[in-house]
């Protein structure tokens, strides 16, 4: 027994029987047997003598066992103890009946209906262990079993660290048993399964989860193929391909569903720091592939100069034939129709007349038989308005039009009526100087010429209603009046041939914008669609407008003056101001004109940037946009960010650059915060206005469901930070002038939802960020008469230290809880200690602060890298003088298009 002699049958360990053997491997020696005490089989793994004769190892080894014991997943094979018996020591197991998946490989490939499942439950089993900082470090198929009724079990979870000799525990040396010291060129160094070894394993660096990730890749490839990733005759060759080569991606079944190429991909990154981080991330790319329609079969490449039908085979080139006739005989039937094909095209302005959005109202315009744009730019410094036919390839400027704002243009297109200065005027497309219409009309708020030769024009003065003046000139008369609970009319649109015209209204004090319709004859006020702004009529009965930076369409009946169904997106991302104006315009005879909303980083461009301590900078990623208040995921792979052209939510993912849009809704949403395990967003939403009020939402971070409210304060409230065990939330609040804020605590975990004031006094307190431990609250105070940094142990307040000297704000915790960062004319590092007791050093400045701060006194401007070397920051593009957006978008015929959308009642 003692030199690690296989045991026989009615041997007994403690209370366990041994029944029969079921195995062998580099962790010991593997035996059904029966618990006499509790009347259950068990498994029971003898350990290998080395770790029996080693007093240390053996005191490790308890103490990682009871770690490992503390995991309760279903798909995880359970430990239920430790015993040591007459010179031996084992561990006592739960019995996993079923074949291992080794076994079921063997046997061929496993389809996909039956592979993806079994490896959503393997992925699932990862992320509770690395939940409770457990990493395998030998996962397999050996390793895995399978139950009859399907469920997955995967085995030895954390041994392989448990078992590994003092001397060479930790992260210089990681190892697994499975290889002999043996089979390598020097013994002990490097052991474990060679064929599902990350890199860095095998060169016998730290390991982390991605370790395990990387073997979670290796199985399922081997599952999906029935062949191993990184095969070899031997060891070293074998170690060699997983250093050097790639998979064989060839291999694959060709109906694999693009979600699981692209997990494979991200799991097999030889590049750690690029390599998928997070088991729950890999969840995503399941679910995606089993709900997604089935796959079709992906075509490789033709080389170039061979005809490609003969690579496509019989079948693809009958249904290339079939493709080719139904879309001739439709271009027939078109022809025959005399339908124009929608068609778009770009308008690329000249250097010396560049696009130059001004960022207030829309600077662009159209003439109504679509012949020619106009749109603002800046020539020497100076905004003025520039003129392009469609059918020209240059831009000419119209003369006298400095500083002019707004641009529209007459029924017969001979004129365009524009604002400068105070005044509203006019200028003649053919060329000449412009004539003033009417002066002192203040402010701009958008205009339109109607087929009466009327100008209906309004301001950005909140008293005032729709003006009307005659285009001929004339002392403006007023249309509409500021109601109690109508407010900012802006952008008229007329509806032909009726007395309706179009507007934007704000409602009551918090201003949420709305798109109503007026009867001139009878002035009669009516709401058509909430939250939307600068509708424009469209033939056939439908209204088009903007909303959240994106174009949508609704039908509109004018006999009975309403809207009905469902309003149709037809542009997703138009550039589009933080006032809420979007730059577009359209014809009556169905052109469209826009400007890409991928411009907005000229209005208000921002990028994101590394930082390092010393304050050197590296962007992040291409991407920018109006970013404010970036917030990183828990892997560190993603960012989110609120973006002030739309209001929304956006992520970045720092791997591939790409960015997409989380929320949809109307009003404007912020301070997103991601809950400890990456599964949730919590963020505050609500209408735009800075005294409005803003609830507590959360959201699945992959997107899924619809969002949940959480709370509806009667204040204007924003997520501060998730507690680390993910049951509650911090939310701070403030009043309408935003001078006096409180914190609550906001229970998510239970039915009960009820917010808990934590921090309330008759100061500003907000920012609150909770230390990795739990045990420590940072948040900023006005206490003192200027924002200070502060320190309270939590959740019940005892002790207050002020970490910041001569003011302060927006406090982050390292990722360690060994630092506290902070914001004040640089940016700040304070170390920290608390486990039981707070303790802090003096506060060092790392770098001085001129990056982009936060929006309010509430958002948080930058966050923290997991090593706590760099920090996410937010710096504003600096645009070369002069330059601006290069390109228009411009959609002809595009009606005929939108009748697919929403085709005539």
């Amino acid at each position: 027994r003692r030199s690690g002699m296989a045991l026989s049958s009615g041997t007994r360990l403690g209370p366990y029987e041994i029944l029969s053997a079921l195995g062998a491997g580099g962790m010991g020696e593997v035996y059904r047997a029966r618990d006499t005490k509790l009347d259950r089989d068990v498994a029971i793994k003898v350990l290998p003598a080395a770790c029996v004769f080693d007093p240390e190892r053996v005191a490790r080894f308890r103490r990682e066992a009871r770690m490992i014991a503390a995991l309760n997943h279903p798909n995880i094979a359970a430990i239920h103890g430790v015993d040591e018996s007459d010179g031996m020591a084992a561990l006592v197991l739960e019995l996993v009946e079923g074949p291992t998946l080794a076994d079921r490989i063997a046997q061929g490939p496993v389809p996909l209906d039956e592979a993806l499942p079994i490896a959503k439950q393997i992925t699932e089993a990862l992320e509770a262990a690395h939940e409770h900082g457990i990493v395998h470090r030998d996962l397999k198929p050996a390793n895995i079993k399978v139950r009859p009724d399907g469920t997955v079990k995967v085995l030895d979870f954390g041994l392989a660290k448990a078992l590994e000799p003092v001397g060479q525990a930790g992260p210089n040396l990681p190892e697994s048993p499975t290889i002999t010291a043996q089979a390598m060129t020097r013994a002990g160094v490097i052991l474990g399964s060679a064929a599902y070894m990350s890199p860095e394993h095998a060169r016998g660096k730290p390991v982390d989860k991605r370790t395990d990730l990387w073997a979670f890749g290796c199985v399922l490839y081997e599952m999906l193929t029935a062949s191993p990733t990184f095969g070899g005759d031997d060891v070293s060759e074998t170690v060699a391909r997983v250093l050097t080569t790639e998979p064989d991606w060839s291999a694959l079944p060709a109906l694999t569903p693009a979600p699981i190429r692209r997990l494979l991909t991200r799991c097999l990154e030889k590049d750690r720091k690029r390599r998928l981080a997070d088991a729950a991330d890999a969840q995503l790319e399941i679910d995606e592939a089993l709900n997604a329609p089935p796959a079709t079969v992906m075509v490789p490449a033709v080389p170039v100069g061979r005809p490609c039908w003969l690579y496509l085979g019989v079948p693809a080139a009958v249904l290339a034939v079939a493709a080719l006739a139904a879309t001739t005989t439709w271009t027939l039937m078109r022809s025959q129709e005399g339908a124009s094909p929608t068609s778009r095209l770009t308008i690329v302005t000249p250097p010396e007349y560049p696009l130059a959005p001004q960022g207030g109202d829309r600077d662009i315009a159209i003439a109504r038989d679509g012949s020619f744009i106009v749109y603002r730019t800046i020539v020497a410094g100076t905004p003025q308005l520039a003129l392009r036919r469609l059918a020209d390839l240059d831009s000419k400027l119209l003369d006298g039009t400095a500083d002019a704002r707004s641009p529209f243009i007459s029924p017969d297109g001979a004129w365009v009526g524009f604002f400068a200065e105070t005044a509203l005027k006019k200028v003649p497309v053919a060329g000449g100087p412009p004539i003033d219409i009417c002066p002192n009309v203040g402010g701009v708020g958008g205009g339109v010429w109607d087929q009466t030769d009327t100008i209906v024009f309004a301001t950005n003065d909140r008293s005032t209603g729709l003006l009307s003046v005659p285009a001929g000139g004339g002392t403006p008369t007023p249309l509409t009046k500021i109601g109690a609970s109508l407010d900012d009319h802006l952008h008229p649109s007329v509806v032909p041939e009726t007395d309706l015209l179009l507007l934007t209204v704000s409602l009551g004090r918090e201003r949420l914008f709305n798109v109503a319709v007026l009867n001139r004859k009878t002035g009669e006020f009516k709401v058509l669609i909430t939250g939307g702004r600068q509708p424009e009529y469209l033939e056939g009965g439908r209204i088009l407008y903007a909303v959240d930076g994106m174009l949508r369409m609704v039908t509109f009946d004018t006999d009975r003056v309403a809207v009905s169904g469902e309003s149709a997106l037809v542009v997703e991302r138009v550039l589009t101001f933080t006032s809420g104006a979007g730059n577009f315009a359209i014809s009556p005879n169905g052109t469209l004109l826009y400007v890409p909303g991928t411009a907005a980083a000229w209005i208000s461009g921002k990028e994101l940037v590394w930082v390092d301590r010393g304050g050197n900078q590296e962007p992040v990623t291409s991407a920018s946009g109006a970013f404010l208040d970036p917030r990183l995921s828990p892997d560190g792979a993603r960012v989110l960010v609120e973006d002030m052209t739309d209001y929304d939510l956006w992520m970045v993912d720092l791997v591939n650059g790409r960015v997409s849009r989380q929320t949809f809704e109307l009003g404007q949403d912020e301070t997103a915060r991601w809950s400890p395990d990456g599964h949730w967003i919590a963020y505050a939403a609500g209408p735009l206005g800075t005294a409005t009020t803003r609830g507590v939402f959360r959201r699945r971070a992959d997107g899924s469901g619809s969002e949940e409210r959480l709370w509806d304060p009667e204040a204007h409230a924003h997520v501060d930070d998730w507690t680390p065990d993910g049951r509650a939330l911090l939310v701070s609040t403030s009043d309408a002038s935003g001078g006096q804020g409180d914190i609550f605590l906001l229970r998510v975990d239970s039915g009960d939802r009820k917010p808990v004031p934590l921090l309330q006094t008759r100061f500003n307190e907000r920012g609150a960020r909770v230390s990795p431990n739990g045990r420590w609250i940072a948040y900023y105070s006005n206490e003192s008469g200027r924002d200070e940094v502060y320190v309270r142990s939590f959740p019940t307040l005892h002790g207050k230290w002020q970490l910041s000297v001569g003011g302060g704000s927006e406090p982050v915790w390292s990722h360690d809880g060994k630092e506290l960062f902070y914001r004040g004319a640089a940016l700040v590092a304070v170390r920290v200690s608390g486990t039981q007791l707070f303790s802090f050093g003096p506060p060092r400045p790392l770098f001085p602060d001129r990056l982009v701060r936060s929006l309010s006194d509430n958002h948080t401007g930058f966050d923290v890298a997991r090593d706590g070397k760099r920090f996410l920051m937010v710096k504003a593009v600096e645009p070369v003088s002069g330059s601006a957006p290069a390109n228009l978008v411009v959609v002809q015929n595009w009606l005929k298009e939108l009748k697919h959308l929403l085709p005539d009642e």
